[in-house]
């Protein structure tokens, strides 16, 4: 039996998660605002993971990967298309303060990630007081931006916890951003 998804005898459920992927094409995920988001998260849980040869967890706890460095909450963005395409972001973050060691953001866009401190993160990290449960938004450039606005302040903050995850974006089929 599968313990995070009830009592289905392992045979059924196997021909129920191979019906579905037959059904869910690529094209109609890249079409698909709602599960791109899910394919951006579910992916950038896997890249941590492997980075820090961790475990994901399962659902009802306030992180996503345990590895040795600690608990790591991860938030994806694969970038916006607003006007301009000045910043990105990503939320929920007011729930995750002191519930987590890290905080890990994975920009699938220019295939960059940061792990911050938790402490660290929520000392200098500029959120937004209500939009999205605290969102973190930073370059999209990673450039200069207007002197100590948030967007600044945010990237700065991002490339200074930056980590080398290009092998990692290679394993998740991101290779030379195909």
């Amino acid at each position: 039996m599968n313990e995070t998804m009830g009592q289905v005898e392992k045979k059924p459920l196997l021909g129920l998660i191979a019906n579905y992927l037959r059904e869910e094409t690529s094209t109609a995920i890249y079409h698909n605002p709602d599960k791109l988001k899910h394919v951006y998260a579910s992916q950038g849980e896997k890249l941590i993971k492997n980075y820090f040869k961790g475990n994901i967890r399962s659902a009802g706890n306030s992180y996503d990967v345990d590895a040795e460095i600690g608990t790591i909450e991860v938030k994806s963005t694969g970038g916006f298309k607003q006007s301009g395409g000045r910043y990105n972001g990503v939320g929920n973050l007011h729930t995750k303060k002191d519930k987590c060691d890290w905080i890990a953001i994975v920009d699938f866009a220019a295939q960059r990630v940061s792990v911050i401190p938790n402490k660290v993160f929520f000392k200098r990290a500029m959120l937004t007081k209500i939009s999205h449960k605290g969102s973190f938004a930073w370059s999209s450039t990673y450039g200069k931006h207007r002197k100590g606005s948030i967007i600044e302040n945010n990237t700065k903050l991002f490339k200074e916890y930056e980590i080398d995850s290009n092998k990692e974006f290679n394993k998740l089929g991101m290779g030379d951003k195909l």
